[in-house]
């Protein structure tokens, strides 16, 4: 009912802006033509999430404002002094008082990082990774208190530390972090299985634990190794993953 009715408010945000000069356009893919216009703005919006991006940030001022009362009349509301702007030029403090929002060079959205091109903004989204994914390895860790050597072997195998950082790793693989990422997370895979293994870890052998990569089929446990994983990870990858119709075939492509 929340998304019916945050679809609503965008349409009818639509029609607000219009009457103000302006044009709301939905975001479209990476290599999508943008319009050089001032009178342009550009969303896109998951859940309660919203991104809106204009070249002007008057236009983005007046935005919000429409789009404010629209939730109001809702019994709704921007969650106050969260929002954030990324801009490549200064700002001044009045706008970002008018957005109630803070400036910044990169923020999350739906869980993967919006920053500017330049080398502030590269730097800044490769610490909100990093945050990001260390948080999630941590949440991982428990594994290591069960009892059963069988059942962490059985959670690595199917669900392991990769699949914790895919979707993130197929949005943001240009950002220099993830080589430092990659690096703690199958040190991770290999800390519970050592766990796992017990007293016998000592004896494991490089060629050993490479063996467990191998799938089951194969002789090996069918575990995931980041390192390996990310070289053929990417958005189009997980599109169809995710897609009914694609699948693994196309994603393998």
């Amino acid at each position: 009912l929340f998304d019916i009715a945050q679809a609503h408010i965008m349409s009818r945000l639509t029609a607000a802006m219009t009457r103000n000069g302006l044009d709301l356009h939905v975001m479209g893919a990476e290599g999508s033509t943008i319009t050089e216009s001032d009178d342009i703005v550009y969303h896109i919006a998951l859940h309660d999430d919203i991104t809106l991006a204009s070249r002007s940030t008057v236009s983005l001022v007046t935005t919000v404002a429409l789009l404010q009362g629209l939730l109001e009349e809702r019994g709704l509301a921007l969650a106050r002094h969260k929002s954030v702007l990324l801009s490549p030029r200064p700002v001044t403090p009045e706008v970002l008082a008018s957005l109630q929002a803070t400036g910044a060079c990169a923020a999350l959205f739906a869980g993967a990082p919006l920053h500017t091109t330049d080398e502030q903004g590269t730097e800044a989204a490769s610490a909100l990774v990093t945050a990001h994914t260390v948080a999630k390895l941590d949440d991982f860790r428990p594994v290591a208190a069960l009892v059963a050597p069988q059942d962490i072997v059985k959670i690595n195998t199917l669900a392991g530390v990769w699949t914790r950082l895919q979707y993130l790793h197929a949005l943001s693989k240009h950002l220099p972090a993830w080589d430092s990422i990659i690096d703690r997370a199958d040190d991770l895979t290999r800390d519970l299985l050592a766990k796992a293994l017990g007293a016998h870890a000592a004896e494991a052998t490089p060629l050993q634990w490479a063996t467990a990569l191998l799938p089951r089929v194969e002789g090996g446990l069918g575990v995931r190794s980041c390192a390996l994983e990310r070289c053929f990870n990417s958005r189009r990858a997980l599109v169809a993953l995710d897609t009914p119709q694609h699948g693994r075939e196309a994603a393998d492509r």
